[in-house]
């Protein structure tokens, strides 16, 4: 896979939580960065990629995540990047960057037929 590079919303551009009546932190803490490979042979491969990246949310305790299909079609491997929010003694330190946990590769498992 391609080298993650890593990026930041600029401090102006972040939202502040005390405009959102809803808990930001909690919704921000649920999105999650995504990276499949697929494997050269895939019926998709030819037009999507074997490499490819996104984002999904996180909609249930159990870590059930939920991401656009394309992305995860085909995939021989997830990797799944989860990213830690500032306490509030860090931004009351002024560090406003989250730190990011290790990229935790999970096998590809079929969908269940309910």
């Amino acid at each position: 896979m391609s080298e993650q590079v890593d990026w930041e919303i600029p401090t102006q551009l972040q939202p502040n939580p005390r405009d959102c009546a809803f808990d930001l932190e909690r919704a921000l803490l649920a999105v999650v960065g995504l990276r499949a490979s697929i494997p050269d042979d895939a019926f998709t491969a030819s037009i999507l990629g074997t490499e490819r990246s996104g984002s999904g949310v996180v909609i249930r305790d159990d870590g059930l995540v939920l991401t656009v299909g394309y992305l995860v079609t085909e995939a021989e491997t997830l990797l799944v990047h989860v990213s830690q929010a500032p306490t509030e003694a860090d931004m009351a330190a002024g560090e406003e960057e989250a730190a990011e946990a290790p990229a935790a590769e999970a096998p590809v498992a079929e969908a269940d037929a309910e």
